[in-house]
């Protein structure tokens, strides 16, 4: 069977790939939308206070992120945290000041973000760049993910 009739392609707007054509044939290349020539760089951090983390970012208010870390070397433990502003409070069950955390932030794929956020990023997150953003050739998922290491 030839794959390229169900494609989407410029000319072929109606058409579709199903997930198990992409089970069936694992070697087809994986096709992003370009990157666009004003994307917004992402900046992400996380630093500690006496009391908390924050989440210093230039994502937008709203934007959905999934934090998966580790107190003192111990249990994994996971979080979900909403950009409130350029900086966010995360609360981490369990921490004390003074507790060492490992983890990785990731920004889930757009389309689990609230409209507004998808339509500023893009569908593809063609409108966001940086060292945050990972896309691959061999994935179909742009995301973004950042480990963070506090002493």
């Amino acid at each position: 069977m030839d794959y390229g009739e169900l494609i989407l392609s410029e000319n072929r707007q109606d058409g579709y790939v199903c997930s198990a054509y992409y089970y069936n044939h694992p070697d087809m290349p994986a096709k992003h939308l370009a990157v666009s020539k004003n994307a917004i760089t992402v900046n992400l951090d996380i630093k500690k206070s006496s009391e908390f983390l924050t989440l210093c970012t230039n994502l937008l208010k709203g934007t959905k992120l999934f934090i998966t870390y580790k107190i003192n070397g111990g249990e994994e433990r996971s979080t979900s945290v909403t950009v409130q502003d350029a900086k966010t409070i995360i609360i981490l069950e369990g921490y004390q000041p003074g507790d060492q955390v490992s983890g990785d932030v990731t920004l889930i794929v757009s389309i689990l973000q609230d409209k507004n956020i998808m339509d500023e990023y893009g569908i593809d997150y063609e409108n966001l760049t940086g060292t945050f953003i990972c896309r691959s050739e061999k994935e179909s998922m742009v995301y973004g993910r950042k480990h963070f290491f506090i002493k």
